[in-house]
């Protein structure tokens, strides 16, 4: 419904006339014109009588505005002048500048000598239409006609004019008695002036009136809805964003405010759009996730009314991490199986997808559960579990500090992890312990002659004797490999050495030359 936005009233007896640009806002006019009343007729034929003026017309008219009908073009029409002819009352408007009609109203006739009075004014709107009283014939008094639909004054009187009273945008329309000297000149607004009378010469009809009222539409709220802020397309290295967005379509409004407990959260003069703000909570994962608050969606209209609607908006922003029920420790591993994935589990505490990366380490990469490539830097949906991709590392060569004969120390590799915006530990990868020992025996050779064919030789002989060859053992049990004592010990053997109690005795290592080993 309209709401009243104000009053504009013209009327002086000079008349006058101009244009009024509407409001920006306004929807609605209703105007009032009442035309000026004619003026009594004097004495042409002797008689020493004239005929009294006609009363004028009054309208109300009520009709909308628009683009092109911008404009109030009016005119107040100012009382006639007194002459021995009965001047004419004038026509009073108010119309839009395309023509449109909100009121108009003719003035009315002035008196005639013999004939009697002019005939009142007509007027023109579509609330109320009022034609002006005629005027009295000279033989009977020439009393001036009243405006619209006022009741004729005294004989001999002018006419009474329309009253016009406003409140809030709604008109009343009264009469007025007639004015001046004898009160034979026409009420205010368009009372017929009264015709000459013996000694009394005619009077002026009353002057006319212009008026309107403006009315703004009421503000309406046509659609509104909050979002939820999700986070999903969170990048590595952001702080998780708490800012929402409400998004509306109003009519009839000069701007929208998003409030709460007072506060301004946001403001726009747009009727249909959207802000985006910080809602100014944060969520908390397992007990308030997500996190909601209602705001006040305050539109106003262009006459100062209001209309209210509540929004709710939601946030998800807990990136903080639990990883107690996260596997750190992976132990008994295979160096020569090289790069491994090992799954750590599934994190908790957090409601929006979070990052996992070894900020020390270039060659580590993790992997989701359920699918998907593997980066260094990776994003984990809730729920998901993580996966860790790395190298397991190599035998620990180092036996200083065994505990077992037969075993070497267990080689340890540690990554630090990041997980989400608090988490901050060590995963480690744990390698077997190294065989550093191994026991064999050869088989013996016996019955064997020491000359080719059982000959027995005696004395001093180049050639006298031959060689015995063990069988060969295959010593394997020891974890390390020689291409990895060359690459981390610099030294190409194992530094494990073979004695023997006989000085005739040699030993070769696959195609390695013979060497004498030192005496037991």
């Amino acid at each position: 419904m309209a709401t009243y936005g104000g009053l504009v009233e013209k009327s002086s007896n000079d008349g006058s006339s101009g244009n009024w640009s509407i409001p920006t806002g306004v929807s609605n006019i209703r105007g009032v014109a009442v035309g000026s009343g004619g003026s009594g007729h004097g004495d042409n034929d002797g008689d020493d009588e004239g005929g009294g003026g006609g009363g004028a017309g009054c309208a109300v008219g009520y009709k909308t505005v628009n683009a092109s009908r911008n404009q109030i073009q009016w005119r107040a029409a100012g009382q006639p002048g007194i002459s021995s002819g009965g001047p004419d009352g004038s026509d009073s408007k108010v119309v839009a500048n395309d023509g449109t009609n909100y009121a108009y109203a003719n003035g009315g006739e002035g008196g005639t000598d013999n004939n009697g009075g002019g005939p009142g004014g007509s007027g023109n709107g579509n609330e109320s239409n009022e034609s002006g009283r005629s005027g009295y014939d000279d033989d009977d008094g020439g009393r001036g006609g009243s405006a619209g639909n006022c009741p004729y004054d005294s004989k001999k009187n002018g006419g009474r004019g329309r009253s016009v009273s406003w409140s809030n945008g709604s008109v009343s329309l009264g009469c007025n008695s007639p004015v001046g000297p004898s009160n034979r000149e026409g009420g205010p607004f368009g009372g017929g002036g009264a015709g000459k009378q013996g000694s009394t010469g005619p009077e002026r009809g009353g002057r006319g009136y212009a008026g309107w009222a403006y009315f703004y539409p009421a503000p309406t709220i046509n659609s509104l809805s909050g979002n939820t802020q999700t986070n999903s397309g969170i990048k590595f290295g952001e702080t998780p964003s708490r800012d929402v967005k409400v998004t509306w379509n109003t009519s009839n409004t000069q701007k929208v405010e998003i409030k709460k407990s007072g506060t301004l959260y946001a403001t726009s003069t747009k009727k249909s759009g959207s802000a985006t703000f910080d809602i100014g909570v944060n969520s908390t994962a397992g007990s308030n996730s997500p996190r909601c608050r209602t705001f006040n969606f305050i539109a106003y209209g262009y006459g100062g009314q209001t209309v209210t609607q509540q929004v709710t908006c939601c946030v998800y922003n807990d990136n903080s991490v639990t990883t107690s029920s996260l596997t750190k420790t992976f132990s008994n591993l295979d160096p020569d199986d090289g790069v491994q994935d090992f799954t750590m589990g599934v994190p908790g505490g957090h409601d929006i997808p979070i990052f996992v990366w070894a900020p020390d380490d270039d060659d580590v990469f993790f992997k989701q559960s359920g699918g998907g490539g593997s980066a260094a830097q990776k994003k984990i949906q809730v729920g998901n579990g993580v996966i860790i991709r790395a190298k397991i590392p190599d035998y620990d060569v180092d036996i200083t500090g065994r505990t077992s004969n037969t075993t070497g120390n267990i080689q340890t590799r540690t990554i630090r992890v990041r997980m989400g915006s608090n988490a901050d530990f060590d995963v480690k990868l744990q390698a077997n312990r190294p065989t550093i020992s191994e026991s064999f025996n050869f088989a013996g050779e016996t019955g064997q002659y020491p000359y080719s064919g059982g000959q027995i030789h005696f004395g001093p002989s180049s050639d006298a004797k031959s060689l015995l060859y063990s069988n060969s053992i295959n010593v394997n049990d020891i974890a390390f490999s020689k291409a990895e004592i060359d690459a981390r010990l610099k030294s190409g053997e194992i530094s494990t050495e073979i004695k023997v109690d006989d000085d005739d005795m040699e030993i070769k290592r696959d195609s390695d030359a013979w060497k004498t080993p030192r005496q037991i």
